[in-house]
């Protein structure tokens, strides 16, 4: 039997890089790089307005259109090439990059690997900051990424680290719904690529001393058995994969979509925040997709429900190719907890295996974690 897993921080240099929006005439920036300097400069602002980033917006929505269009069965010949789509996605996060970091924190960034932790409010969410391209690489790719949003409502700071101690065992829960049947007759698209990426996660975890593994899959995984295992007790990881639906006009009528009803924002933060998880894998693709990147593309409308119960979140912005979900989540999971390594490094290593998998397909770049990256699943022994 191998020792317990725990929950720890890891060591390493980490930098914290924060972006408030134009509110008034200009974005402004602030950097803690890895040496911390007891005085601290303020926020600095930036020469940027909200005019400034159009063309990257409509940069992003032809990417945003073009992915959908290819996910969704579009007409071929509007589809544009994989290599045009995944070449406006490195123009825009190259734009980003220019624009929005001065020159020392961009020299700072083409550095060694960092802990790399990126703060926003709420109104730029949508600009993919993990993309952010140096010129050679993304900087999810070449970092270890992670986000935290600065809100403007007040929260209940939590001081304590709700897990302690060993994790004898580590419980992971997979809810998988790839072919929901709603009892008030709503219909929703199958997706046979959530059985096959449960596969993978149940086939990887499964071989993984100290992991405890629960399933609920097809018309197992109704709300009321959801609510029950939830109840019943922790779990340290939660992975959802199936739909969402996100309502922009309304989000509180929003819901994930289990085997026989939706399940609410306000019921997420219920239920889940009883025994809130360490991370929550939401594998869920909205069924109305919208044009554009903001619309299609932005988890975190469903995603808030989830932060809010304060666990950290990994999700996706778009529909993903069931090849490249597989390979993501068996690499991640097998990078967590098989080799340990610190959840933003997982997730970077996740990326590029799931880039190799299919590298004409942008599905690696749909990923985007809200959680401390230096957050990390360690053994040790037990005392």
């Amino acid at each position: 039997m191998s020792d317990p897993f725990c929950i720890d921080w890891f060591g390493g240099p980490s930098a914290q890089l924060e972006i408030f929006s134009a509110q008034t005439a200009q974005y402004q920036l602030k950097y803690t790089p890895a040496f911390r300097t007891t005085i601290r400069p303020p926020l600095v602002p930036l020469s940027l307005g909200t005019a400034d980033l159009l063309p990257i917006n409509a940069e992003l929505d032809r990417v945003a259109q073009g992915t959908s269009a290819a996910r969704h069965g579009g007409n071929p010949a509007a589809i544009p090439p994989a290599a045009d789509l995944a070449a406006s996605l490195q123009l825009a996060g190259e734009q980003l990059f220019e624009l929005v970091l001065p020159r020392y924190i961009q020299l700072d960034l083409r550095g060694r690997e960092l802990a790399l932790e990126i703060g926003v409010d709420e109104r730029i969410l949508q600009y993919p900051w993990e993309l952010l391209h140096d010129g050679t690489e993304y900087l999810c790719l070449r970092h270890c990424v992670g986000r935290f949003v600065n809100s403007e409502r007040a929260a209940i700071p939590r001081f304590e680290e709700p897990w302690g101690g060993s994790l004898k065992p580590a419980r992971v829960l997979v809810i998988s719904v790839p072919r929901p049947q709603w009892l008030d007759g709503t219909k929703f698209e199958s997706l046979p690529e959530a059985e096959a990426e449960t596969d993978a996660i149940v086939d990887a975890l499964g071989k993984i001393d100290g992991v405890e593994v629960e399933l609920l899959s097809g018309a197992q995984a109704t709300f009321n058995a959801v609510f029950k295992t939830l109840k019943a007790k922790a779990f340290h990881i939660v992975h959802f994969n199936g739909h969402a639906v996100f309502d922009a006009n309304a989000p509180k009528q929003s819901s994930l979509v289990l085997h026989d009803r939706g399940m609410s924002p306000a019921q997420i933060v219920k239920f889940f925040g009883k025994y809130p998880p360490i991370l929550c894998f939401i594998n869920a693709c909205e069924t109305a997709v919208m044009p554009g990147w903001q619309g299609a593309h932005d988890i975190f409308g469903i995603a808030q429900a989830f932060l809010e119960t304060d666990s950290y979140l990994l999700g996706t912005r778009w529909k993903l190719n069931d090849q490249v979900a597989s390979a993501f989540a068996g690499a991640f999971y097998r990078s967590l907890l098989v080799d340990q390594k610190p959840l933003g490094s997982a997730i970077a290593e996740s990326r590029r295996v799931a880039r190799a998998a299919k590298p004409d397909d942008l599905g690696w770049a749909s990923y985007i974690y809200y959680g401390d990256p230096r957050l990390w699943f360690h053994r040790r022994p037990d005392v």
